[in-house]
């Protein structure tokens, strides 16, 4: 896998999933972090890495907050692709990460 920081990480997990509250099934991948499918060709696991990039940046699906003065952006970070995009130069952002109490990832759709 591709290196975070400077720490190597290797992790396994379902590509499709259920999300643990909703019941909905969710695709749990991102084109930064998810480098292949396992169990499936080199080739066609690219092609379909490059189709679900595409279709996550469709515009259609895509939100953009406006930030101003004490804004405050909340997703569910289980099923909801996001990258901030440096569009507020020279002003700063700052941002948090929280996870509620007793929070669980998505569960597997399939055995």
């Amino acid at each position: 896998m591709k290196p975070l920081s400077n720490v190597e990480v290797d992790d396994i997990h379902k590509a499709f999933a259920k999300h643990p509250v909703t019941g909905k099934k969710l695709l749990f991948v991102n084109a930064s972090q998810t480098t292949h499918i396992n169990d499936v060709p080199r080739a066609e696991s690219d092609a379909v890495m490059k189709f679900l990039a595409d279709h996550f940046a469709n515009p259609e699906w895509v939100v953009r907050f406006k930030w101003t003065p004490h804004s405050i952006a909340v997703w569910d970070n289980r099923c909801t692709h996001h990258r901030a995009i440096w569009d507020y130069h020279p002003n700063v952002r700052s941002g948090f990460r929280i996870q509620i109490k007793g929070s669980q990832p998505p569960i597997p759709a399939y055995a």
